[in-house]
């Protein structure tokens, strides 16, 4: 139990990844890597944290594929003097 980043409620709290799945696939010929500081380790993992309820971690699933997408078009290839528009709704 631990109070929720994003809703702030008491509940339990679930992995999530710092990276989405999606923006790690445009970067796949790097192998994702999370620096554990407190035992001193380095581990060949994407990195996670555990500050989020399930219903908050579920429902980000559509920012995390709106920024796949972010990322797939504008990341991997050198950005010109394209404007970019971000859909809020």
């Amino acid at each position: 139990m631990g109070t929720c980043s994003i809703c702030n409620k008491d509940k339990k709290l679930t992995n999530e990844h710092i990276w989405s799945d999606c923006v790690l696939r445009v970067f796949d010929e790097f192998a994702p890597i999370t620096f554990d500081n407190l035992r001193g380790r380095v581990h060949l993992a994407d990195p996670t944290i555990k500050d989020i309820c399930k219903d908050c971690n579920e429902n980000l699933s559509v920012c995390d594929d709106y920024v796949g997408t972010l990322s797939r078009k504008f990341i991997k290839k050198p950005i010109s003097n394209e404007i970019i528009e971000i859909d809020r709704q």
